[in-house]
């Protein structure tokens, strides 16, 4: 796949991964109502806990980065960010059928979860419940990340 990376998809990838989650946060975080909390959940994914050479995977590590480092900087501002980290989830981008068979034995958790399961994390991290946790991405994967290959 490293050869077939052209600056067109390159770019592609860049703009809405990381270009538009920089400028879009960077308004929201500039314009919001400075005297409540804040908090930001990134999407980010599996693929930017390693090691990679295409687009997707550069631009889910700048994401991390982005993630801790603006935590950093407005943590004392009220501001919390986190970020999830999906693995494959059953939808219409994946082609895995919510309804059908989620089983796939090559991954940690022998299956494929579905949104809702993601999206329970991501209301964690936006609930007052989860007030000192900021700059941290969570996997959302069942560890596969851990020990990825492909």
């Amino acid at each position: 796949m490293f050869y077939n990376v052209t600056p067109d998809t390159w770019d592609k990838q860049f703009d809405v991964n990381l270009r538009g989650n920089y400028f879009l946060l960077q308004d929201l975080i500039k314009n919001r109502h400075k005297d409540i909390d804040f908090n930001v959940v990134i999407i980010s994914s599996e693929r930017g806990a390693q090691c990679d050479d295409i687009p997707y995977g550069l631009t889910k590590v700048a994401l991390n980065s982005l993630t801790r480092g603006l935590s950093r900087r407005f943590y004392k501002e009220h501001v919390r960010v986190n970020a999830i980290a999906p693995g494959i989830t059953a939808s219409d981008m994946t082609e895995v059928d919510r309804n059908g068979n989620l089983y796939q034995p090559l991954i940690s958790s022998d299956r494929y979860f579905v949104p809702e399961e993601v999206a329970e994390v991501a209301l964690f991290l936006m609930s007052d419940r989860s007030k000192c946790v900021s700059g941290e991405v969570i996997a959302t994967d069942a560890g596969n990340y851990i020990s990825s290959y492909y």
